[in-house]
């Protein structure tokens, strides 16, 4: 090894000599184990709704960064991400699309729904001409922005009634229960539900 003296470099100066050969006079010091970084799921939040209600106040806090004057609520974050779950499933040439009631390009009202399932299930169905043909139907109640408020799977009948089948699809997702009667709702249904009976349900109701 070169003896290297101060002209050589500017400064302080170390040198590491790595040979087989090299014996240190000091004494050795315990190495502190690598820490490893533990990825643990963020519990600060209790329910869903705070989840919702913290990033609402992350969007108006950033805003303020930006100096734009921009107010947004946990409605408007709730219906942004329906917005685009709805972008997965339905595609339309233009986003303003998505709030047109249009024949060709509006989504009618969805009392049922089909969910894809290919497993052995005494469930499981088979409907012909549908975009879904095989898997588990969903009897649903949703709002007019097409959240889920209840859902209720087919099981096939249950027992011998003379209810109309629109009657006992309603008593079976038992609407009333979770529904505010001081409100006052507007609930929609077709042909293949109507009938004397369920009227009948829904205004002992008082919906």
């Amino acid at each position: 090894l070169d003896e290297v003296t101060s002209e050589d470099v500017c400064g302080e100066l170390d040198v590491t000599v790595v040979h087989d050969d090299y014996k240190s006079n000091s004494e050795s010091i315990d190495a502190l184990p690598v820490e490893r970084t533990s990825w643990k799921r963020r519990t600060c939040f209790s329910s869903d709704l705070e989840k919702i209600e913290d990033i609402a106040d992350k969007s108006r806090r950033y805003a303020l960064q930006k100096g734009v004057n921009f107010e947004v609520y946990v409605q408007d974050i709730m219906q942004f991400f329906g917005l685009i779950l709805l972008r997965g499933n339905l595609l339309v040439p233009n986003e303003n699309y998505f709030w047109s009631t249009e024949d060709d390009v509006c989504v009618s009202i969805v009392f049922k729904s089909m969910v894809p399932y290919y497993g052995h299930h005494c469930s499981r169905m088979f409907i012909c001409g549908k975009p879904i043909r095989l898997g588990q139907q969903i009897w649903a109640m949703t709002f007019t922005s097409g959240y889920s408020y209840k859902l209720e799977f087919y099981s096939g009948v249950t027992g011998k009634t003379r209810e109309p089948f629109g009657t006992r699809v309603i008593k079976r997702i038992q609407f009333t229960q979770h529904l505010v009667t001081q409100k006052k709702y507007q609930v929609y249904f077709d042909n293949f539900f109507a009938s004397k009976e369920l009227l009948k349900t829904v205004r002992e109701a008082k919906l």
